[in-house]
């Protein structure tokens, strides 16, 4: 079914006039601490879309009308400030320490929010770069709370990641016979041990990725400080070995020239991964920022594939069936 004849289908069904647009704010009790959502739809019985910042700490409220421009008509957008993460660290701290384990209960508990907020069953699940290795853990453990699930630039093994970005980097100073960028490079330890090495692996990543402008060595410190445990947490993942199965759809959306998230690593996995349904996607001359540097397709593939492919009306409310 097109997505416009599905539209059709849920307004004749739930009747127009039952409806109303839906741009919300909400501060919501989760993991005992107060957290910042928003959701922004065309009307309240559409099917919901929950969002996964990368990071850590990478809040994407900036960036929500350029990523779910098109979705708010034909989803409920919800986008969700992380503990220690934008609005939600204005609101409160985090009095516990920042472990995987919290962030998984924390988004365990956001998407019971949601389903029982809205009455529903399901909701559709997208994860960007740390995100992804939150939303594995709940298409993982919870897959019946999902519709569909969409790794975009996906952790999949990426300690092994950083090492295959560290060789071809380290390949390209050797050639241009760049001796600091070789000293550099060599100094790196991998798992990341320090700021320092997380430093040299971004400055020379952001140069090779033709990017002109490398994130300031005290900006890097100052977030190695708060993240860099946890992320070497999600990092330590080996999805080959943990996940080799899911139980509800999956959908991976790459970019070609991701070396943060290799690209490579994400097509390896979604050939040995068993699903019920897969689906891999390809964008050309984009990287790590697939998001927002390609938002309009990104946007016309959940709309014109996912969710024909995966949306049934039993997991909305009674009142709207």
């Amino acid at each position: 079914m097109k997505p416009l004849t599905l539209l059709v289908a849920l307004l004749i069904a739930g009747g127009a006039g039952a409806q109303s647009p839906v741009e919300r704010e909400a501060v919501v009790t989760i993991g005992g601490i107060r957290q910042y959502l928003t959701i922004n739809g065309k009307d309240d019985s559409l099917p919901l879309l929950l969002f996964l910042h990368g990071g850590p700490g990478g809040s994407m409220m900036r960036y929500a009308s350029v990523i779910g421009d098109r979705l708010q008509e034909h989803f409920l957008v919800v986008h969700w400030d992380q503990r220690e993460t934008g609005k939600t660290l204005e609101l409160n701290a985090s009095p516990s320490p920042l472990t995987l384990r919290q962030f998984q209960s924390d988004t365990e508990e956001v998407i019971e929010w949601l389903l029982n907020e809205y009455g529903r069953d399901r909701l559709y699940l997208a994860g960007h770069s740390w995100g992804t290795s939150l939303g594995f853990h709940i298409a993982k453990h919870y897959p019946e709370r999902l519709y569909a699930y969409l790794a975009i630039g996906a952790m999949i093994n990426q300690t092994e990641s950083e090492r295959i970005a560290r060789e071809a980097m380290l390949n390209h100073a050797h050639y241009f016979e760049d001796n600091a960028a070789v000293q550099e490079l060599s100094s790196i330890r991998i798992p990341f041990e320090d700021a320092t090495d997380l430093y040299y692996h971004r400055k020379h990543l952001a140069t090779y990725a033709g990017r002109s402008r490398p994130l300031p060595r005290s900006y890097v410190k100052q977030w190695a400080q708060r993240w860099l445990p946890v992320f070497k947490e999600a990092s330590a993942i080996n999805l080959f070995e943990t996940l080799p199965r899911l139980h509800c759809p999956v959908y991976f959306l790459a970019g070609r020239n991701d070396l943060q998230t290799n690209a490579s690593l994400m097509e390896a996995y979604y050939q040995i991964l068993e699903a019920p349904l897969k689906k891999f996607y390809w964008f050309e001359r984009v990287g790590h920022g697939l998001p927002t540097s390609a938002a309009e397709r990104m946007q016309a593939i959940i709309i014109e594939e996912i969710l024909p492919e995966t949306f049934e009306r039993d997991a909305l409310p009674v009142d709207d069936r």
